[in-house]
């Protein structure tokens, strides 16, 4: 199919694509199309758009997109390499309006994602490994960080999280996803008055979450104290943490999570931090299995 138009409207597939996390199609599929105005979902529509897709009746073999969402230049593209697996490489330059309709999130302003993924073969199972990035953003309203803030008694950052927003200039999260299984390790959120590090797992079938981490107040002072040779090294090891920091877990279901603080991790060096982070390596057969399939290669040896 190849299209000019002035107007598509493509949400309802989007839609499908992103709740269900399949596509809809069930046929062979090739298209190509320049739009002036693309609906990619109701809250979130393009202009000046240039669009191509291929799908084999099973899965999206290639596809990409360049368009304009406010003015500021959006590109997707995922293709094939000669290995067959598939590559995806995703720029979003307003990064929470778009989280904000395709995922139903709202607690964040602002912001540019970046989004760098490997994909298996068409036709074949196995993991999707990759790291997203948003840069430059405010979180606003996040009760369940404000919740753990108010636990490690750092006050003034809860009131300013629940009555206001908070700056934050990067996260990090390395991922794997097979299924309905994510696993996250090493991620990293920091701004200007907070850090904090993160490790775990999130079922969206079950819609539960295990994590653990490191949160560290005052992040630029305090990172730029772990910058210091010797003390740095023997009081911030973990990458990402600073010299005063404590340990956290948040596990359950997404609706009621338990949130707990280890305040005697703030007075511990950063090598001796570590034997207050939950060991993995001794979980349930069954949720281990899980684990260890959508590990990300380099940790299967761990």
């Amino acid at each position: 199919v190849d299209v000019n138009a002035a107007y598509l409207d493509v949400s309802p597939w989007t839609e499908n694509l992103f709740q269900e996390r399949q596509s809809n199609l069930d046929i062979p599929l090739s298209f190509q199309a320049n739009v002036d105005t693309l609906v990619l979902d109701r809250d979130y529509i393009v202009t000046d758009s240039k669009l191509d897709f291929a799908h084999s009746g099973e899965v999206i073999e290639a596809a990409g997109l360049q368009a304009f969402s406010d003015g500021k230049l959006l590109n997707l593209e995922l293709k094939t390499r000669d290995d067959k697996r598939r590559e995806l490489a995703v720029v979003i330059p307003d990064a929470s309006k778009a989280v904000s309709a395709f995922i139903g999130l709202d607690n964040t302003s602002g912001g540019s994602l970046n989004i760098i993924a490997d994909l298996p073969a068409e036709g074949e199972d196995g993991p999707i490994i990759g790291d997203a990035e948003m840069l430059d953003f405010k979180l606003n309203g996040a009760p369940a960080l404000a919740q753990l803030l108010s636990l490690a008694s750092l006050t003034g950052l809860s009131d300013t999280l629940t009555n206001g927003s908070m700056q934050f200039d990067r996260f990090k999260v390395p991922f794997t996803v097979l299924g309905d299984d994510i696993a996250i390790r090493d991620a990293r959120l920091y701004g200007p008055a907070l850090g904090m590090t993160g490790d775990g797992e999130v079922n969206l079938e079950k819609r539960v979450m295990d994590f653990d981490g490191t949160i560290v107040p005052a992040y630029t002072t305090n990172s730029l104290l772990a910058d210091i040779p010797l003390l740095g090294e023997i009081f911030a090891q973990e990458k990402g943490g600073g010299l005063f920091a404590l340990t956290y877990t948040v596990n359950g279901p997404f609706e009621k999570t338990q949130i707990a603080v280890n305040p005697l991790s703030a007075l511990t060096p950063g090598f001796l931090r570590q034997i207050f982070k939950r060991d993995r390596s001794h979980v349930d057969e069954a949720i281990k299995e899980a684990v260890l399939d959508v590990a990300p290669p380099e940790l299967e040896a761990q």
